[in-house]
């Protein structure tokens, strides 16, 4: 009797070993879809119902009621491969990456494989996945204990303790500075592209954004150089033409200027 019981368990076991693991599968992924209200300021929007995502590892992410998403996470650079990213198919994962982004409770790292994982979630193909999150990755915002700064360049460095832009909120601007912010999302869109393509040669599943170098670096400094000879020479016959020179470096004469220094 007891060796027929034992016999009885040892067949049941493993339905129920993979039933647990049905459930654990069930559990991860979205809790559902997000409610929302649209704001004044487009795009937008305001949770009127709690979102959370669990991760592959059971972490909880969660967007609360009345949190504001605005895609302003998103390098807009990638608006052009993928449309806004509260309109696109990567809407989901953009509001729990736009909170996470704004609070900074966890590790940048983390919150962009989050974005990565929450896209496949949604049944992202991955080379969108992977493109998508590897624009994230090189462009999007970063941070550490003490200071959050823009992208692999380490832009705009400042303290955390600074506020950040109220959400939604639109930006003040000069001419220089738009100039300077025009010429670096053409740049980032040439390496989102070519990012696509490495992604797409190499088996994107498997693709490691961390290896990936871009092959030209955007030149910040001539460009406000040039954002300010613009606004100077506007009105002088020739003047936008002699301001408008590429603002790129390939990373050999980036290497060759370091070299000079």
């Amino acid at each position: 009797m007891i060796r027929r019981d034992i016999l009885r368990t040892a067949a049941i076991a493993p339905v129920l070993v993979s039933a647990k693991g049905a459930l654990a599968m069930q559990a991860s992924g979205f809790s559902g879809h997000p409610v929302v209200r649209l704001l004044p300021f487009a795009p937008c929007i305001e949770l009127v119902e709690r979102l959370d995502f669990r991760d592959s590892n059971d972490l909880l992410w969660t967007a609360p009621i009345g949190a504001r998403s605005d895609g302003a996470s998103i390098p807009r650079s990638l608006w052009t491969f993928a449309g806004g990213p509260l309109s696109g198919n990567y809407r989901d994962a953009a509001i729990i990456h736009d909170r996470y982004c704004d609070t900074m409770e966890r590790s940048w790292r983390a919150t962009h494989w989050v974005f990565r994982e929450a896209m496949r979630a949604r049944g992202l193909s991955w080379l969108e996945v992977v493109t998508k999150y590897g624009a994230v990755y090189l462009f999007g915002p970063r941070w550490d204990a003490t200071h959050r700064w823009t992208g692999i360049r380490r832009l705009n460095r400042r303290p955390r303790s600074e506020p950040l832009p109220p959400t939604c909120a639109s930006p003040d601007m000069d001419e220089p500075a738009a100039f300077v912010d025009a010429g670096r999302e053409m740049w980032e869109r040439a390496i989102i592209a070519d990012l696509e393509r490495e992604a797409e040669a190499q088996g994107a599943e498997n693709f490691d954004i961390a290896q990936y170098v871009p092959p030209t670096i955007y030149d910040t400094d001539s460009a406000r150089r040039q954002g300010q000879l613009l606004k100077q020479n506007a009105a002088e016959p020739g003047g936008i033409e002699q301001a408008l020179r590429p603002n790129t470096l390939t990373v050999r004469e980036l290497e060759a200027l370091a070299g000079s220094g």
